[in-house]
Formats: C-alpha cells, structure tokens, sequence
C-alpha cells in the first residue's frame, strides 16, 4: 500500500503547434531538450528581474506537451504565454480530462523530478482511475502532499515563493532540478545565473514546529525578541517552513539545534 493524493488545486495546460519546444525555451528557467531523456521535468518562469512567477511540471502525452501548473495561475499562465507567441502558429487549451496524482512512493516512469527518491506524479484519465489505483495500491489521504513537503522541508515554489518578490535561488529551487545553468538565455537568466555564480545567497528553507496548528500569511515576518530574521512560507497542521537568513540564525542561536521563535504572537520552534 502507498499513500498518495489527488492534487485538486492542480490542472494541465496542453499546447500544441510548431516550435513549441523551442517557443517554452525561451520562457523557462529548465532545459526543455531534457525531456528527450527524462519522462517528465519541473521548472519556473521568472519575471525579466529575475523573480518568481510561476511553477510548472512538464511532460508529454501521445506526442503532445502538457504543462502541469497551480490551478489558480492556469488562466494566467495561458494569458502570459500568448503574450510571447509573436504571432507564432502555438495554441493552448485547457485540459481536465486528467486527474493528477501524487504519491510518496517512487514509480520509475513518473518519478518526481525534484526528488531524487520518495514521491512520483501520475496523470490519469477518469477511465484508467480505477485500474491504476489498484494497480499500484494506492491509499487516498487528505494532504498528503503538504505534509510529505513539511515532513521533510521539501520547498513548493507556488506554495512557498511569493509572485513578483521571490528570487528562487535564495529557497534553494536549484537544488531540486528546476533550474539548467547550460541552456542559455530565458526571461530572468541574468539574475540567476550572476547570483549562483557569485555566491552570494544567505538565506535557506528551515522547518518549524509549535503547539498548535500554524495558520498566519504567507511572508509574515519570523522573529526573535525585536529582530525579524527572515519570512513565513507554508505550513500543515502544527509543521512548517520559513525563509531565514542563516547567517543571522548562526549568529543568534548559538550553536543550539532548536530556536525559539514568534509569526503573527504565534510561538514557533525552528529546527535548524
């Protein structure tokens, strides 16, 4: 038995026509050619400075390409791409024939890309639902997803990143395969590529626990005593992430493996 999830809060974008790959090239911060050899590959797209806008999976199907985005930004993300076609002969459409599915559990031929073991995503039509729900004994569980992210202090660009204001590199996204420094120019490249290569990140994904569920807005400010040491990200139940200067939490905590912390007056531990 394996646990899993149907990501409602998912939904896939299918785009066709010439020169859609070379056309997403230009777009995403990842290498499209990978999908020669890679089932499936995650990536963003950036905004010219660099900053966070939207996270996406893709993968093809019967020869067509589909984008796997945050429901929310799908009529966004189409708008933005038509925005870039130039009148170039590419069409996108919405897709829902397909459930999309996660599972903390590794099926080779739809791995999570951002993981190196531990979860897999599968796109099923309501027709197969049944069949490959048993075939690979799969147990449904509410949040699954989130709590598997929070377990591990795994980041989510769509729920971690904040639009318009994140710099992905500083949570670390680089680390979970989103990102090729080899392909070339995309929107945002520059700043990417001058701060990896610069060094010049001082801030990391940490996990957080307290006593009670933590619900406050996402880029709330951590702090200890007077001093804001750095944002809030998401969270599942009593677990969560932030995005602190480690630099700074070095500093304060003393060599301690825990730090006592408050979002919004809510009491937090921060395992570092």
């Amino acid at each position: 038995m394996i646990r899993g999830e149907i990501l409602l809060d998912r939904s896939l974008i299918s785009i066709a026509g010439e020169g859609v790959e070379e056309f997403l090239q230009g777009l995403i911060t990842n290498d499209i050619k990978s999908l020669v050899r890679e089932k499936i590959i995650y990536s963003l797209m950036l905004t010219p400075q660099g900053k966070f806008l939207y996270d996406f999976f893709i993968f093809k199907k019967n020869g067509i390409v589909f984008i796997d985005c945050f429901a929310a930004d799908r009529d966004e993300i189409i708008s933005k791409f038509n925005l870039y076609k130039l009148g170039k002969a590419i069409f996108l459409n919405k897709e829902d024939a397909y459930k999309i599915l996660f599972v903390s559990s590794v099926i080779p031929e739809m791995a999570d890309p951002r993981f190196l073991s531990g979860a897999s995503r599968l796109y099923v039509s309501s027709n197969d639902f049944d069949s490959v729900v048993a075939e690979h004994n799969i147990e449904f569980s509410k949040d699954e997803y989130m709590s598997f992210l929070c377990h591990n202090t795994y980041p989510d660009a769509s729920y971690d990143m904040i639009k318009n204001r994140s710099f992905p590199l500083e949570y670390g996204i680089d680390n979970y395969n989103a990102v090729s420094f080899t392909k070339g120019c995309y929107v945002g490249q520059e700043l990417v590529a001058r701060t990896k290569y610069r060094g010049t990140i001082r801030k990391k994904i940490f996990r957080i626990e307290s006593d009670a569920d933590i619900v406050v807005e996402k880029g709330s400010d951590v702090m200890v005593g007077d001093k804001v040491i750095g944002i809030f990200c998401s969270s599942y139940k009593k677990f969560g992430k932030v995005l602190l200067r480690d630099d700074i939490l070095a500093e304060i905590s003393l060599g301690a493996k825990k730090l006592e912390a408050t979002i919004s007056d809510l009491k937090v531990m921060v395992i570092i």
